[in-house]
């Protein structure tokens, strides 16, 4: 699977990224902002790697690789967290290499992610956690039409004390989403959505590995956005 943008093309996840992803997940430069405690082993990221062959919907998780027209390979963004109830998800970025920051890379791949999660999820909406001292994030996606409508006080414990996070989130306006068969009883609709949770669980043994921002969630945490591009 691929999504072109203007400057980038996202793809899915391939067994030869093994490295990549061994060398980005252990850089321990980005692990403050990453949320990363321990060192992720090349086992745990074979499975992971192996794991993105199932829906995003069973998961609850998708990684995409950002790369150049040419095939260079820049960053990685993941959707996570996916709520198939209520039609949102969390999206996180890198953009590693600081030869590669600044060219515009980061703001394609998140207007591009965007309208997947618009024209292919049917999600209602992104959203996101930002460092608040996180510029370069937070231009990113005020740039890409996140709102900011939350702020969490003193919530993380950086190096150099509490600092507060900010929250922000961007309606995807969808399509609208067919009309049920009116002949259908209240009771057979909650019926069929108990039926379809139940087959869209997440696998209990897919590793969770995120450049994302989830430290107040179940497993292993990665806040907002780790290093993104300057627009």
């Amino acid at each position: 699977m691929n999504l072109e943008g203007r400057t980038t093309r996202l793809r899915a996840l391939e067994p030869g990224d093994i490295e990549l992803m061994y060398a980005w997940e252990n850089d321990t430069q980005i692990w403050g902002v990453s949320g990363t405690l321990a060192p992720f082993s090349r086992h745990t990221l074979e499975r992971f790697i192996e794991r993105q062959q199932f829906d995003i919907f069973q998961t609850r998780q998708q990684r995409l690789i950002i790369e150049t027209p040419e095939g260079l390979p820049v960053g990685a963004l993941d959707l996570f967290d996916l709520d198939p109830v209520n039609l949102r998800a969390g999206v996180g970025i890198l953009i590693h290499d600081t030869a590669q920051r600044g060219k515009g890379y980061a703001a394609d791949a998140v207007e591009t992610v965007c309208s997947y999660a618009r024209d292919m999820l049917h999600l209602h909406q992104l959203w996101c956690s930002v460092e608040a001292g996180n510029a370069a994030s937070l231009a990113l996606f005020r740039n890409a039409g996140f709102s900011e409508t939350g702020v969490r006080k003193e919530w993380l414990r950086l190096a150099d004390g509490f600092h507060d996070e900010v929250f922000l989130q961007k309606i995807l306006c969808p399509a609208p989403v067919p009309a049920a068969p009116q002949n259908k009883s209240a009771a057979d609709k909650h019926q069929q959505l108990r039926k379809m949770l139940r087959s869209q669980s997440p696998a209990a043994d897919v590793p969770n590995t995120h450049f994302l921002n989830r430290r107040d969630r179940h497993y292993p945490a990665r806040r907002g956005s780790v290093h993104p591009d300057r627009i």
